[in-house]
């Protein structure tokens, strides 16, 4: 077996959460076979001087400064910081309001964004 399957299939697993507000992401990656809690953090005050990463793994915490950064920034910086031996393999988005057409957990298709679009005044700082 070459190096890099036998690497792949050791990897833990992981889900990704992110919850993206008008001036903050939160997020949370979760090892799927463990059910424990790898790394969270929150990116806040984003698109200002004082945008600011914070993140927990373990007892530990760190902190990036980021001047600036936009959403998109944030959310490559969040990326960044995630343990390179784990594979993510599904980005949960927390919706404030999904109003009757979203009350459990759904996949993102082109049906369900065409409904969160039309959910999007229901929580309009908070639903992407």
């Amino acid at each position: 077996m070459n190096d890099s399957v036998e690497k792949q299939s050791n990897q833990s697993k992981a889900v990704l959460v992110i919850n993206c507000g008008s001036s903050s992401v939160k997020f949370a990656l979760i090892d799927l076979m463990r059910e424990e809690l790898l790394i969270t953090g929150l990116a806040e005050c984003v698109n200002s001087l004082d945008t600011l990463l914070t993140w927990k793994v373990g007892k530990d915490k760190f902190t990036k400064a980021l001047p600036e950064a936009t959403l998109v920034d944030c959310l490559g910086e969040v990326i960044k910081v995630l343990p390179s031996d784990v594979e993510v393999i599904a980005v949960g988005h927390r919706v404030v309001h999904g109003g009757e057409a979203f009350t459990s957990s759904v996949k993102i298709d082109a049906d369900v964004l065409e409904g969160l679009e039309r959910c999007s005044n229901l929580a309009p700082l908070h639903n992407p």
